[in-house]
Parts: C-alpha cells; sequence; structure tokens
C-alpha cells in the first residue's frame, strides 16, 4: 500500500512520514484530520440533542391543535348552523346544491324560493337552534330551529362515514326541503286554450281526461252534436306553483279562477264577437222576459233559438197564468255580465235589468231580472241554446 501526498498528491511509501517529493509532513495531516474528527462528534450529539425535542415538543402543539379544532369545527351544531345560514340569506343556488335538487322544466330556483318562504315564512333572517339531547344518539343528533320567533322546524343532523384527519367525522344535515316535490296542480280549461303552468305550455301528454261536454250545452238533442269540452291538466312533483296563465290561439290573455285547489280557465268573448252578440243578447233577453210576462208570442221568440234543444220544446209548452193583466211594459238599466268562450262556436253573455208593467190608474210593477244566454254557432249563425237564471 502506498501513502499519497496531500500537498503534492505525490506517492510515498506506506510508513513514510516525511514526503520524499516536497518534504510535507505526512504524520501532521493524520493528527490534523484526526482532530477535526474529534472537534465534529460534539457539536453533532448537541445537534442532536436539541432537534429531537424541539421536533416532540412541535408536534405535540400540532397535534393538540389539531384536535381543538376538530372539536370545535367538526360537531354536528357547526355543520347545521351552516345549512341554517344559507337559509337566513336565502342563497337557493348553494342549498340546492347541498340537498341534490336538481332544476326541471317546471321545478326551477324561482319555484324553490318560494317554497322556502312558504315553509319558512317571508322573513327567516333568524334562527334560534336548540338540541334535543332525549333524542339524540351516538350516530345522529336532533334539533329544534325557529326562525324569527314563528316558524319551528326539526333536523336531524347525522355522521358520515367520511373523516377529517382520519379521527373527526363529518356529519349531513337531513333538511326537511329533501321532501320537497309535494305539489300537484289540477288546471281545468276550455279546449282550443293554451295554458301555462310555471310559464311552460303544458302539451296534450299533461290532460288527464278526454274532455269533459259543458253542462250548458247539455240540453241539445243531436246525437252527433260536437259539444265544448272543458280539459283537465294535471302535473305532479312540484316544489311551487308560481305562475298559472292562459290565451286563447289569437293571443288575448285569460282570467284564472282558484277553486278548491284547483285552477279554472275563463276566456272571455273577444271584442270582435262582442260586437255581434251583445245585441243579439240584449235584444234576446228582451223577448224573453216579454214572453215570460205574456208581453211577446213564441213565435217571435223561436226564430232566436236553436230547435233542436230542450228550452225549445219547454218554451213551446209554456204557459204563465199568475202574471197579473197590465196595459204596458217596457225595460231599463240593461247591464251586462259575464262574456264567456268556450270555443270557436260556444259562448254566452249575461244580461240583466229591470222589467216593468203599468196597470190601472198608473200603476207600476218592477221585475228585476238576469239572464245568462247560452249561444252556439249553428250553419253559421248564432242561436241561443239555454237560458239560466242568476
Amino acid at each position: 500500500m502506498e501513502k499519497i501526498c496531500y500537498r503534492c498528491d505525490a506517492r510515498n511509501d506506506m510508513y513514510a512520514t516525511v514526503c520524499q517529493n516536497c518534504g510535507y509532513d505526512l504524520y501532521e495531516e493524520v493528527k490534523l484530520i484526526s482532530s477535526k474528527k474529534r472537534k465534529t462528534k460534539p457539536v453533532f450529539y448537541i445537534m442532536f440533542g436539541l432537534v429531537i425535542p424541539l421536533i416532540l415538543v412541535t408536534t405535540y402543539f400540532i397535534g393538540l391543535y389539531i384536535y381543538l379544532y376538530g372539536l370545535e369545527n367538526y360537531n354536528s351544531e357547526v355543520f347545521l348552523n351552516k345549512y341554517i345560514d344559507l337559509i337566513k340569506s336565502d342563497n337557493y343556488e348553494e342549498i340546492m346544491k347541498y340537498i341534490g335538487i336538481k332544476e326541471d322544466k317546471f321545478n326551477t330556483k324561482r319555484e324553490f324560493a318560494m317554497y322556502i318562504k312558504r315553509e319558512y315564512g317571508a322573513n327567516h333572517d333568524k334562527a334560534i337552534i336548540v338540541k334535543n339531547s332525549a333524542l339524540s344518539t351516538e350516530k345522529d343528533d336532533f334539533y329544534k330551529v325557529q326562525f324569527n320567533g314563528k316558524k319551528l322546524k326539526e333536523y336531524k343532523v347525522s355522521k358520515t362515514d367520511e373523516k377529517k384527519f382520519n379521527y373527526f367525522n363529518t356529519w349531513l344535515v337531513n333538511a326537511p326541503e329533501q321532501d320537497i316535490y309535494t305539489e300537484s296542480v289540477k288546471i281545468y280549461a276550455p279546449s282550443g286554450i293554451d295554458v301555462f303552468l310555471n310559464d311552460i305550455l303544458l302539451t296534450e301528454e299533461y290532460v288527464v281526461n278526454d274532455g269533459e261536454k259543458y253542462s250548458y250545452y247539455s240540453g241539445i238533442k243531436d246525437l252527433d252534436y260536437k259539444h265544448p269540452k272543458i280539459l283537465c291538466y294535471e302535473v305532479n312533483d312540484l316544489m311551487g306553483v308560481s305562475s298559472v296563465h292562459a290565451k286563447r290561439k289569437d293571443g288575448e290573455l285569460c282570467n284564472i279562477d282558484l277553486k278548491d285547489d284547483n285552477y279554472e280557465v275563463i276566456a272571455n268573448i273577444s271584442p270582435d264577437l262582442l260586437k255581434e252578440l251583445k245585441p243579439m243578447a240584449e235584444e234576446f233577453a228582451k223577448k224573453y222576459a216579454a214572453f215570460v210576462a205574456e208581453d211577446c208570442k213564441f213565435s217571435e221568440l223561436s226564430e232566436y233559438i236553436y230547435k233542436n234543444t230542450q228550452i225549445y220544446d219547454t218554451l213551446g209548452e209554456f204557459y204563465n197564468g199568475w202574471f197579473p193583466e197590465h196595459s204596458t211594459f217596457g225595460y231599463e238599466n240593461i247591464e251586462f255580465g259575464n262574456m264567456l268562450w268556450y270555443d270557436e262556436n260556444h259562448a254566452s253573455i249575461q244580461v240583466k235589468f229591470n222589467y216593468y208593467i203599468t196597470y190601472g190608474n198608473n200603476k207600476r210593477r218592477d221585475y228585476p231580472v238576469a239572464y245568462e244566454v247560452y249561444y252556439a254557432k249553428i250553419d253559421g249563425k248564432w242561436l241561443v241554446t239555454d237560458v239560466k237564471n242568476f
């Protein structure tokens, strides 16, 4: 083996103490290296003795912080508070996302907002949360929440299998809004009317009947007569009903009436048709009142009535023996009421006025009358098919 000089890199005998090339003391170099090694050992042990305890202490405090943080932020009430904050701030989009509600053509954020206001009240920006410890279990906690001192809701908050920091459970709020699709609606409308629910046009798939005949035209005796029909639209699984409206094919809006939780579409006669029917209805109503008072013959009245009807037969046999004798008669204070459209061939108009007679020495008797006159267009001509007192 050889010994290398650290000054000139010359090769020397293994046992040489001085470099044969440059005279460098090879023994001094060995002592220097040994001295350095001896000096580094105490520094290493000092560093080791300081770092390890520091790491242990740091780890302890980090663990303690995580534990305290988990206790404070991963309990059921914290998760419930986060959900309640969404309710109080009307953050409908986040609520729907949390619950898993998906929008469709009838159920949008607008209908969900209506549901929240209906369930929680118009004002729900304050809440008092009380835990029901008597019902709570290891996996479920129960709470009662009162909004603005009025609406009281019950919530169940359940543990999930998901863990944070491999120790703390997360919680899921079982909100009442998860059973939100509870609304259903029925809308009755004349055939030929466009009906809209939550701004969506209802198609034939939502019609649940073949069309019921209007009872007003049941007196028509033709077996093959094409009666006007009323359709029933039904839509289920709604969050709420934000709007119901309808219009005729000509764009004229219809009235909507709510009866027993069902909607009824009422279509008014168009202005053009009204110009045609209004004077006809007034003239017929006057003739009809005069006929009842024995001041008009059936032959004068019958020209206004469709012959193949029950009312035509009834009036043809009518006799009023109780009406007092009188010398003159007249009409005053003529008014018109509901002017309704059932389809392009059927309509009705209400007419009311005061029918009076005079007798004896200028004596007078008044008879307030109110008729609802039903019309059908037969072979291009509008004829009366029935008359009702109202």
